[in-house]
């Protein structure tokens, strides 16, 4: 059994086919980001991140591993631990 626990909107470069042929022009779409609980087995309890409605993919993780991602994101804008080329 799985819980639905949030819903984040966003944006990103989709492909687009041209009608000429097959270049393709990205796009910008609004996309959305599941997020869900649910019983991982072996593993305990994991959460799986689904974006736009499972079209382009998930990933699950276990709670230590979200507390990894928790940490990198928390500190993702500061340019003095990840500094920009």
């Amino acid at each position: 059994m799985s819980t639905s626990i949030k819903e984040i909107t966003g944006i990103y470069h989709s492909k687009t086919e041209h009608e000429e042929g097959n270049i393709f022009n990205p796009k910008l779409e609004e996309c959305s980001l599941d997020i869900n609980r649910f019983a991982g087995g072996i593993n305990g309890t994991m959460l799986q991140l689904t974006i736009c409605n499972n079209n382009d993919g998930y990933i699950m993780f276990t709670e230590d591993k979200i507390k990894d991602l928790i940490k990198v994101l928390t500190k993702a804008f500061d340019t003095s631990v990840y500094p920009s080329d």
